[in-house]
């Protein structure tokens, strides 16, 4: 049933290919499904209790797909590329550049993407639509975000790193490899003793901050476990977590989605350093001055109305625009990430 499923979704290919791994047990507690505001993720297939173990993936099929394959393919076929590599990591991290410790891993992975094609899984692995891979007049939409300075920031680097690494006349293009980089960041996943890889089937689970499955990694079966927390009824959406303090700035640079979007739950607070400035700010100026407080209390108003002049829209107007129907996707998206920066600044000011 899961594999007809994938094939009436029109991911032939890839149950084809899960169909010949010998290790690769198809599940029988669930199927492939859309969903409104989704896309491709996976239902129960009948009613199902909690506690019940609804997929198994082995090292069979995760394995050609880990960080530790990659490298190794990559020092095998291209040891000279794979030290440069390493030595770039290496001086990013004394220079103390986010990111930097996991620059090989991403790096490799990406490359072994770009260099499978005809993989039946890896040609079924959709580009994520995150700003990282938006052109200008849609970034024009995030204008004075934060999440617009660090997709700027972003870009710089990875056109910083491919410039390193290729030189002049690259064998891979800056726009396939920062791509490729967006469906490693996207869709990989580790965790306490779990090797860092991609996990087909697995990666199609969505996310939900009230999720009512579980990821694991047996150590011992070297297998990725999803199992239910709760009952589910036939052709429920079955929902992981991605992390707890997932925001929507967060959400939508590595994921390419919003707490708005249609049908999708409502993400962690925005801003959420910044979402009980007031409480802290009021505890702290229950220890100043009359004086200090004043003086603080002004700046700190002026730091607000120069944040907020930064939009090109107003709290007001910002939310008027989200209440419009048809919104573009992006457009939807990028309004979102405004009026909740513009929200937590209000707070900030009061």
């Amino acid at each position: 049933m899961f594999l007809a499923s994938l094939r009436a979704l029109g991911r032939g290919q890839l149950a084809d290919w899960l169909g010949r791994v010998v290790s690769f047990s198809a599940p029988t507690a669930v199927v492939a499904q859309s969903f409104s505001g989704y896309g491709i993720g996976l239902a129960a297939a009948a009613p199902l209790e909690a506690d019940t173990t609804v997929l198994t993936v082995p090292s069979t099929v995760w394995q050609p797909y880990s960080a530790d394959a990659a490298l190794a393919t990559l020092q095998q076929r291209a040891p000279p590329f794979a030290a440069s590599l390493a030595a770039l990591s290496a001086q990013l991290q004394a220079q103390q550049v986010a990111g930097a410790e996991r620059l090989p891993q991403h790096a490799a992975m990406a490359l072994n993407l770009l260099f499978s094609a005809g993989d039946s899984y890896v040609d079924s692995l959709p580009t994520p639509d995150v700003p990282a891979l938006w052109p200008d007049d849609d970034l024009e939409l995030l204008a004075g975000t934060r999440t617009a300075a660090r997709v700027a920031a972003r870009a710089s680097f990875v056109a910083s790193v491919h410039a390193q690494l290729f030189g002049a006349a690259p064998a891979v293009s800056l726009q396939a490899f920062e791509a490729a980089l967006a469906v490693v960041i996207s869709r990989a996943l580790t965790g306490p003793g779990a090797p860092y890889t991609l996990v087909p089937v697995l990666d199609a689970l969505n996310h939900s901050f009230t999720p009512g499955c579980a990821h694991a990694y047996d150590a011992g079966t070297q297998s990725f476990t999803v199992t239910t927390l709760r009952p589910h009824a036939a052709g429920e959406q079955l929902f992981i977590s991605y992390g707890r303090h997932l925001d929507d700035d967060k959400a939508l640079r590595l994921y390419g989605f919003t707490g708005l979007m249609p049908g999708a739950a409502r993400l962690a607070a925005p801003w959420d350093d910044t979402a009980t400035a007031p409480q802290l700010l009021q505890a702290l100026l229950a220890h100043a001055t009359p004086s200090e407080a004043a003086t603080a209390r002004h700046q700190l108003a002026a730091a607000v109305q120069a944040a907020q002049a930064r939009y090109p829209t107003q709290l007001p107007e910002t939310e008027a625009l989200l209440k419009m129907g048809n919104l573009r996707r992006r457009a939807l998206h990028a309004l979102t990430i405004r009026a909740g920066e513009q929200r937590a600044l209000a707070g900030c000011g009061t």
